[in-house]
């Protein structure tokens, strides 16, 4: 197997791993040996132990580091047209925290709420606009006001729903946030009824009945 011959067959693909590609090899020892070499000779990325890609753009290969993961807040408000911010990092939600090549990885237990895109040849996985809020708010990513004039672009119901899939701390201030913007809070409101606990944020908030206070 030369250098050609094995950059036609993985210069397409987002991502794979030592353990694939080894039987073209004669050994799985020459097969890390020759991946290594790429790796120096910059026609290869090591993106995590025995993952590689041979693309050069981070966001084709950034949700296909670890599975399942997908990239969020400012990234996907961005790619649905909701902010004009162009980030430096893109950031990913999988079920490990990492950091490479300007992909920052946030570990979650919410990983739910996204859906695969076309992304020039490739494919990748992205948060829905409500989820890339909810994100935002859960990891304090994006300053609370700015996601304010967000949300009446949401689908409500279905803000309201991820909301309560991420606890009542979480459901408390995306109550707030929406209901500051006059939207329909019902679902949230019955998720949290009989809950006396407070909710402590570090952003200004008014007087509210969402038992919210500043931190």
């Amino acid at each position: 197997m030369n250098k050609e011959s094995f950059l036609e067959k993985v210069g397409n693909l987002p991502s794979f791993t030592l353990s694939e590609v080894y039987p073209m090899f004669s050994s799985k020892g020459y097969a890390s040996i020759f991946l290594q070499r790429l790796v120096r000779r910059g026609f290869l990325k090591k993106l995590s132990y025995g993952i590689y890609t041979a693309l050069s753009d981070p966001f084709a290969y950034c949700t296909h580091i670890f599975y399942p993961s997908y990239i969020s807040s400012w990234n996907a408000l961005q790619y649905y047209g909701l902010t004009t911010q162009i980030p430096e990092t893109i950031t990913v939600m999988s079920y490990k925290k990492f950091r490479i090549n300007g992909i920052e990885i946030i570990r979650s237990p919410f990983l739910f709420g996204f859906t695969k895109v076309k992304y020039f040849d490739s494919e990748i996985f992205m948060a829905t606009r409500e989820k890339a809020v909810l994100d935002s708010v859960v990891y304090k990513l994006v300053p609370f006001e700015d996601l304010s004039e967000m949300l009446p672009k949401l689908n409500g119901n279905r803000l309201e729903e991820y909301s309560i899939k991420c606890g009542k701390k979480n459901a408390r201030i995306i109550g707030y946030l929406m209901d500051k913007e006059g939207l329909n809070t019902n679902k949230i409101r019955k998720f949290i009824s009989g809950d006396r606990n407070y909710t402590r944020i570090n952003f200004p908030v008014n007087k509210n009945a969402w038992r919210i206070k500043n931190d």
